[in-house]
């Protein structure tokens, strides 16, 4: 049953290396935002249709710990672009380094920033809170953090 769940306790240089190996990349924040958003429909959460969240695989009843955990990487139903579970399940690595938002204009911005550490995540977890499951709602940590709710995706 679990060969269909997502990789999980993985640190960034861990996805970063799957995506070398495998010659694909690790998707960077904006391009995981227009995929979440399904473009130009700017959804609000990175679910199926923008607006529920009952597909999504988070902490919806509170709990302290939360008690469940991940679920096949295909569940639920996919967004316009086939894409599951962009919320919830496991928080994604992205490409960039963390940086807060600046109001210059950017398109498709990787970012990177010179001796940083700190990478974003994007998508929320099965043992977090429904504000995480927004499209535009971003996070961050060391990149030699893992446990049992960060995973990735890859672009190609």
């Amino acid at each position: 049953q679990v060969t269909d769940y997502p990789v999980t306790f993985i640190r960034w240089w861990g996805a970063k290396a799957f995506a070398l190996y495998y010659d694909v990349k690790l998707p960077t924040e904006a391009q995981w935002e227009y995929a979440a958003k399904a473009g130009s429909q700017n959804y609000f959460y990175a679910v199926y249709d923008g607006i529920s969240v009952d597909d999504a695989n988070w902490n919806n009843l509170k709990l302290n710990p939360a008690i469940h955990h991940v679920r096949a990487a295909k569940s639920g139903q996919p967004n316009p672009f086939g894409l599951y579970n962009l919320a919830g399940n496991v928080w994604e690595w992205m490409a960039d380094n963390y940086q807060a938002f600046t109001s210059d204009p950017a398109v498709d911005p990787l970012v990177e920033v010179s001796g940083s550490t700190t990478r974003s995540w994007r998508g929320g977890s099965w043992n977090y809170h429904q504000a995480t499951l927004e499209s535009s709602a971003r996070y961050y940590d060391d990149e030699d953090k893992g446990n049992d709710h960060f995973g990735f995706r890859i672009a190609k």
